[in-house]
């Protein structure tokens, strides 16, 4: 039964450098039917997010340090684009974006020790809606 709902990390096509960020899990409904999208991260490196873009479904993204001493501290400086505002923290956060508001680049700088990030939503299709109107899987 359980080999139905355990899942092992899958590859995407956005996955250029595992160096950097290594996604270490996906789900969506290409994976599962009917599952909501959730994504989890292991980012080691300084690195940029995608280009500013917006969904047709509410969104989460979190980031958690990895300093057993103090969990809270993120070990990077993190900085978001959310509806035309820029997020600074160094501290572990969840971001909560609503459907339809522009977000990204992020940006991740003087990192320090990795960081574990998760992206999620209710929705079982991930898509992207950029500027010029179109929408992509990545």
């Amino acid at each position: 039964m359980y080999d139905k709902v355990i899942f092992t990390p899958l590859k995407q096509p956005q996955d250029l450098d595992p160096t950097t960020i290594l996604r270490t899990a996906w789900l969506d409904q290409n994976v599962f039917p009917n599952a909501p999208y959730f994504e989890l991260l292991w980012t080691s490196r300084n690195s940029e997010g995608p280009p500013e873009h917006c969904h047709d479904f509410d969104e989460y993204l979190g980031y958690i340090g990895s300093d057993p001493n103090n969990p809270l501290d993120l070990g990077c400086d993190f900085e978001i684009h959310v509806g035309g505002e820029v997020i600074k923290t160094d501290k572990s956060c969840i971001i909560f974006i609503p459907a339809g508001v522009k977000h990204c680049p992020y940006y991740i700088r003087n990192m320090m020790r990795p960081i574990i990030g998760f992206t999620g939503s209710c929705s079982v299709d991930y898509q992207r809606k950029y500027e010029d109107g179109t929408y992509r899987k990545y």
